[in-house]
């Protein structure tokens, strides 16, 4: 009974390679992927809308889960318009240069010079995910506290 436990657990926790990044083989796999970004915009936005017309959205900790997830919709568009122009792009259009110079980016036009732009789609993801926590962390501060 232990041993195939064991192996299990061998095999899930000892894998070949874990890449931080993964690509998209394939048209098919990009357009998995930005249909994913359409489907979670349209829920950012549903939740958004849902807050507002409820009696909830008044108060202070969802109307703050309120605006992370019109954030979060504001990312999910940032980052389909991203995935649109790399794709536009190609693979050799944004590029560094030599490593061993001073590390500096070669920007050849206005499609570059926005590919760059939308490739911080961070600064917009992280401040959606800090508003959700700190929405969700006062609600339970005030359930807590027997505050509605």
């Amino acid at each position: 009974m232990i041993i195939p436990f064991l192996i299990l657990q061998f095999l899930l926790f000892s894998p070949s390679t874990a890449l931080a990044l993964q690509g998209h083989a394939g048209p098919e796999g990009l357009y998995i992927h930005l249909a994913a970004h359409i489907i979670f915009f349209v829920a950012m936005v549903s939740l958004a809308v849902w807050m507002r017309r409820s009696r909830l959205e008044p108060r202070r900790p969802w109307c703050i889960m309120a605006c992370g997830a019109i954030l979060m919709a504001c990312w999910n568009a940032w980052a389909f318009m991203g995935h649109i122009l790399a794709d536009m792009i190609g693979e050799g259009g944004a590029q560094g240069l030599d490593p061993a110079q001073i590390p500096c980016l070669r920007i050849e036009g206005w499609r570059c010079l926005l590919f760059y732009i939308l490739k911080l789609d961070h600064l917009v993801s992280f401040p959606a995910i800090c508003l959700f926590y700190v929405g969700l962390r006062r609600i339970r501060l005030h359930s807590q506290e027997g505050r509605p």
